[in-house]
């Protein structure tokens, strides 16, 4: 069995202005523990939200980095840019070359 390793933390530098505002995942329980990590380490605790809608709403968003499955980044990116603010997204943005209806 193969197993995910994140890369070597070598090079990176810690970023001490950015602040994680909001998490938007379906299964809160996941982004609450991941709020929870972050405000054990000393950062502010970020918002929870089932969806990037209410997280846009909440406000006090900048950018939003689209981790999600690769059929969802056009749609979600859109939102976002839609929304005034900026996209990252890391991976392809659908799994075929042409979009549907584009």
């Amino acid at each position: 069995m193969r197993r995910h390793r994140p890369p070597p933390r070598r090079g990176r530098r810690p970023l001490p202005d950015l602040e994680v505002a909001a998490l938007v995942d379906p299964y809160a329980p996941a982004a609450e523990a991941v709020a929870d990590q972050l405000a054990a380490l000393g950062r502010p605790r970020p918002g929870v939200h089932p969806d990037l809608a209410s997280a846009l709403a909440a406000g006090g968003v900048d950018v939003v980095a689209v981790c999600t499955l690769s059929g969802t980044h056009a749609d979600l990116a859109l939102e976002a840019l839609e929304a005034g603010v900026h996209v990252v997204v890391e991976k392809p943005s659908t799994s075929r070359w042409a979009r549907p209806g584009a």
